[in-house]
């Protein structure tokens, strides 16, 4: 929710920096401005000017503020969820040449270090490893390709359906 006096505040120093005035008009309890008596000594149609003039300027004001505040609360939203992402990397190190990346540097054999020698492991940042599950994935009996799966349950079906195919086909072998 937008803070209407803090905006108010802040309308009215932007107001005088245009170089309007609110020397005829007062912040009402309406959220709005209304014309002070001062606005007297005005004739009717300046004083109908000036109160339509500050009440439209301070409607998109609150309209731009109300927007501002949605795009900043969309960008807060955003940033708290890659917080949360960022929160759960992992560390893990590469030395040159090995053929893996490991999340312990201990998993590399170090003993084999000369008693004077310094090597480099290149630290990384990674989000956190999900498996993935792989599987042939039979048309039928002759025709298959690897197929990933982010689950294992589906990898699971996706074996109980090979199954089905080569029982289906044996089973027409023997007719």
């Amino acid at each position: 929710m937008v803070d209407l006096e803090k905006e108010r505040k802040a309308f009215e120093e932007q107001w005088r920096l245009l170089g309007g005035h609110l020397l005829y008009v007062e912040w009402s309890t309406d959220n709005m401005y209304s014309l002070s008596p001062a606005a007297k000594v005005l004739n009717k149609n300046d004083q109908i000017s000036l109160f339509n003039t500050i009440n439209t300027a301070w409607g998109l004001w609150v309209v731009q503020a109300k927007q501002n505040k949605t795009v900043i609360d969309s960008l807060k939203a955003e940033n708290a969820a890659l917080k949360e992402k960022l929160g759960n990397m992992e560390d893990c190190w590469y030395w040159d040449g090995a053929e893996y990346y490991v999340t312990d540097p201990y998993q590399y054999d170090l003993n084999d270090l000369d008693n004077f020698e310094i090597i480099t492991l290149e630290k990384y940042q990674t989000t956190p490893r999900v498996p993935e599950y792989f599987c042939k994935v039979f048309e039928d009996e002759d025709t298959c390709e690897i197929i990933a799966f982010p689950d294992y349950a589906d990898a699971k079906k996706a074996i109980a359906n090979n199954k089905r195919i080569f029982n289906e086909a044996q089973g027409d072998g023997d007719e």
